[in-house]
C-alpha cells in the first residue's frame, strides 16, 4: 500500500502555493506515527471499523502502515484526502484548514453543485437528498422517489451504511416493525421491476447476514449529498 509523503500530492501540477505545501507537510507529520493511530483507534473508529481492521491495533498499524492507510482501507478515499480526514478527525488539524487544503489539492471544489457534478461524472452511485435524485453510471435513475418513500429510504440508508463499511436490515428502516426476514429482498425486487434500481446496481446489493444487506461497492464510489441549511447541498461523510 502506498504511504503518504511530505511531497505535494500528485495532480497539483507543481503549482501548489508555498503555504499549502507547508500545511500539507504539517498535516502529514501530525498523522504519522503510533500516537495518531492510537487516537484514531480509540476516539474515532467504531466497533465495526475496528473489526474490519482485524480487531488488533498493532496488527492493523503494521498491515496498513499507519493511521492513513487504515483510513484508506475503511473509507476508500485517496491518499491526500485520507491525510486530511485523519488529521481533522483526531483533532490534529482544524476543519477549516482541512477544507481549504483539500480545495487546493483538488479534492474538494468550492461550489457544492460542482462537487455534485464531479461525483456524477465519476460514474458511481450518487444520491441527492434535497431533490431525491439517484445517479448511477453517469445517468439519472428515472423514478418518482417522492412517491416511493420506502424505496428511497432503503437506498438512502443502504448507501450511507455501505459507505461507512456497515450494512442495513429491516430494523434500520422500520424499527423492527416487520418480522419478515425477506423484507429488504422484496423491496429490492420491487424497485428493480419498477425501474428504480438498475440491474447493474441491483447486482451489487448483496447479503451481509440473515436479513442484512450492503452494497458491494467501494466506499469512494458512493457519494451522498444531504440537505444542508436552507436546502443547500452538503456532502455526507461517515
Amino acid at each position: 500500500m502506498a504511504t503518504a509523503t511530505t511531497q505535494p500530492p500528485t495532480g497539483t501540477g507543481g503549482t501548489m502555493p508555498k503555504w499549502a505545501e507547508d500545511e500539507w507537510q504539517t498535516a502529514y507529520l501530525r498523522v504519522k506515527g503510533t500516537a495518531a493511530a492510537l487516537r484514531l483507534w480509540d476516539r474515532v473508529l467504531t466497533a465495526e471499523d475496528r473489526r474490519r481492521l482485524g480487531g488488533d491495533l498493532e496488527a492493523a498499524y503494521a498491515r496498513h502502515r499507519g493511521a492513513v492507510g487504515m483510513w484508506r482501507h475503511l473509507r476508500g478515499v485517496s491518499l491526500p484526502r485520507a491525510v486530511v480526514d485523519v488529521g481533522v478527525r483526531i483533532g490534529f488539524l482544524d476543519a477549516d484548514s482541512g477544507r481549504v487544503l483539500l480545495r487546493v489539492i483538488g479534492e474538494e471544489p468550492d461550489d457544492p453543485q460542482e462537487a455534485l457534478e464531479m461525483a456524477v461524472a465519476g460514474g458511481g452511485l450518487v444520491l441527492v437528498e434535497v431533490s431525491r435524485q439517484v445517479h448511477w453510471e453517469k445517468g439519472l435513475v428515472e423514478l418518482d422517489w417522492g412517491n416511493h418513500t420506502a424505496w428511497w429510504s432503503f437506498l438512502w440508508e443502504l448507501a450511507r451504511a455501505s459507505k461507512a463499511g456497515a450494512a442495513v436490515d429491516e430494523y434500520t428502516l422500520r424499527g423492527g416493525s416487520s418480522k419478515d426476514p425477506k423484507y429488504l429482498t422484496k423491496q429490492k425486487s420491487r424497485m428493480v421491476k419498477a425501474g428504480g434500481l438498475p440491474p447493474t446496481l441491483a447486482a451489487l446489493v448483496v447479503p451481509a447476514g440473515r436479513g442484512t444487506y450492503r452494497l458491494d461497492l467501494q466506499p469512494a464510489r458512493i457519494r451522498v449529498f444531504e440537505r444542508g441549511a436552507g436546502d443547500s447541498l452538503r456532502e455526507w461523510t461517515p
